[in-house]
This record gives structure tokens, sequence and C-alpha cells, in this order.
């Protein structure tokens, strides 16, 4: 008999945050070309990173939200994209994340926009405007510069490894990389911060090597 375990289980967090990190590029594209298919890449990269969490808080679990999970679904959508009940199960275990009442309207809609890729979704319909992706790139960037990883990962991962190719020499400058800063105010807004940790990750990981 072949036993087959979910990989939810087995999926360090930092994973989720890369995975998350190919969506968003992705949808910013997108929807900087005024294409609205982003929304549901920007669904997936806040779910991925909001899943990210939860692995911190609840690494053996791979049901979290729906009627066999650990809180009932908000929206009506499938339990396993509803942004807004993975958003109140990170904020009940993490809570120096405060998101819901700021967001909650993006991630309604996000989720929303989600389900209905398919064209006989029953999800309610309501316009969307790429406007959003102001609220969807504070989301994001907020979401991944706060993450509770070890220091050694953080300054590796999502937002933090976008940033390299403006901190240290010789990094190669992807196009993925150069979506997630392009016309981005609140990666602008967060650069200081950014730079420092990861001045302060390369000098801890390599202390004889310059920047």
């Amino acid at each position: 008999m072949v036993t087959v375990t979910s990989p939810l289980k087995n999926t360090a967090p930092s994973l989720w945050v890369y995975k998350a990190f190919q969506d968003y590029p992705a949808a910013r594209c997108l929807l900087l070309n005024g294409l609205p298919a982003g929304f549901v890449l920007a669904q997936q990269a806040v779910e991925k990173l909001l899943k990210a969490y939860l692995r911190i808080s609840h690494p053996t679990l791979s049901r979290l939200v729906g009627p066999r999970g650990l809180v009932p679904g908000v929206l009506p959508v499938t339990p396993s994209h509803d942004l807004l009940a993975h958003a109140s199960l990170v904020e009940e275990n993490f809570p120096q994340v405060r998101i819901s009442s700021q967001y909650s309207g993006l991630l309604r809609e996000l989720s929303l926009n989600f389900e209905r890729k398919y064209p006989d979704s029953p999800a309610p319909h309501s316009s969307s405007t790429t406007e959003w992706l102001q609220g969807i790139d504070q989301l994001v960037v907020g979401l991944s510069m706060c993450i509770p990883l070890a220091p050694e990962t953080l300054w590796r991962t999502g937002v933090f490894h976008c940033a390299w190719p403006l901190v240290l020499t010789g990094q190669p400058n992807p196009p993925w990389s150069v979506w997630v800063r392009n016309g981005n105010e609140a990666f602008n807004s967060a650069f200081p911060q950014l730079q420092q940790a990861i001045i302060s990750g390369h000098h801890a990981a390599y202390p004889n090597q310059p920047l």
C-alpha cells in the first residue's frame, strides 16, 4: 500500500512565500497593462502568503478553512480560496498582523474574482478596477515583510529578494523582480527597511565578503 502525504504538511513556509512571489509579479505585469486576469494571480499571491503564516502556526494541518477546518468559510467561494477567512485565522494566531479591517473589501473582491474565473461560477458579480493594485501592493509587501521567519531566511525571501539587485553587487535582475518593483509605491516606501535587513543578513551569512 502506498501512503500519500498532503504536501501542505511538509512544505516550508518560505516555499509558500517563494510561490507567492511567482504569482505577484505576474499579477502586477497584467494589471499595469490593464489586463484584469491579474486579479486571479493577485488572489493567489495573497492566499499563499496567508498560508505561509498558517504553515508556521499549524504545520501539520492540511485543512484550515471550511466545514472540517479550523474556521468556517466567510465568503461564497471555495473555502480554500476564502481570503477573509484565512486572514481572520492569521490574525488570531499572529496578533501583530492587522489586515482584515483595512483590506476587507479588497480581500473579498480578490476572492470573488478568483472564483469567477469560470464562466458558470455562481459567485456574485461586481465591477473591478486596476486601481486596486495600490492596495494589493501594500498588502503583499506588508505580509512578506512581517512574516515571522528566522532572520537568516527572511532576508532571502519574498520582497527582500526583489531588492537584492538594488543593494548587493553582481546580482541578477530577472524580469519577475523588475515587475515587483516597477511603479510599486509600497516597495519604495519599504526600501530603507528592506535594505537594512539585506545588509544585516548578508553580513551575518558572509562576514568576510563585501556587499
